[in-house]
């Protein structure tokens, strides 16, 4: 005999006990907040990330509003498979890709990304 299951809204549950990867810390205003603990090893790749996303936006910035969107709306309609393009399409995403420089892309995110590498113990 198969149990009938409800969801109620309504009902109040308290909250869960701080977890061990978790610090409490008291909030300036006297309340008491949950900060993770991160370790530093974890929290560096968050910053390369960031570092990475910026270098690319750069790059992005080189088109205009309405390129950005006749690229990103080509790119969909190609699911990554040129053939799916007509020849005067795929040239828009070739010249458009030459606005973006991404040769300087690459070398400037180069540096960036071999930061993410694992080392060698």
């Amino acid at each position: 005999m198969a149990r009938a299951w409800s969801f109620d809204a309504s009902a109040s549950r308290s909250p869960p006990p701080p977890s061990s990867d978790a610090a409490v810390t008291g909030g300036g205003d006297g309340s008491l907040g949950l900060v993770p603990r991160l370790p530093a090893r974890r929290a560096v790749p968050w910053a390369v990330l960031f570092e990475l996303m910026v270098v690319t936006r750069d790059h992005w910035a080189k088109l205009t509003p309405g390129e950005r969107a006749h690229l990103a709306a080509l790119l969909r309609k190609s699911r990554a498979r040129p053939g799916n393009l007509t020849p005067g399409e795929r040239r828009d995403v070739r010249r458009l890709a030459a606005k973006l420089d991404l040769p300087t892309l690459g070398r400037n995110l180069a540096p960036v990304a071999r930061r993410l590498r694992p080392r060698p113990r």
